[in-house]
């Protein structure tokens, strides 16, 4: 039986691992610090995959996330230093619940990728 919401299957079904990987990462980072930006961002992407990491932000909204009017100077050197929204989070159990689940989907994802070990937890 499947234990994750629905609203959530929806989300998974749409994205791809490296995707989810970046939201993943983006909403601990909220979690942490209570906002988080593109600079939070570590996972390597290339240019074909910049517009699927940039719908990765329009989803933090369904995660318990706010776009505020902040805007601050991205350290990605590819980025030439353009600035950036900054994202607070203000619904924490939303946050927690999707990162709950996303790790257990990840893991089981990535088994046999060892590039992937990464996001394996603390195996």
């Amino acid at each position: 039986m499947n234990d994750k919401p629905s609203w959530l299957i929806g989300v998974l079904a749409k994205r791809n691992l490296k995707a989810q990987q970046v939201l993943l990462q983006l909403i601990e980072a909220g979690l942490r610090r209570g906002e988080c930006s593109p600079n939070d961002i570590t996972i390597e992407y290339t240019k074909d995959e910049c517009k699927v990491i940039g719908a990765v932000f329009k989803l933090l909204k369904r995660f318990g996330f706010v776009q505020l009017d902040q805007r601050i100077k991205n350290t990605n050197p590819a980025s030439n230093g353009r600035k950036v929204h900054v994202w607070e989070l203000q619904n924490r159990y939303k946050a927690e619940l999707y990162v709950k689940h996303l790790r257990k989907e990840l893991i089981s994802q990535t088994n046999d990728e060892p590039q992937l070990t990464l996001w394996r937890g603390d195996e």
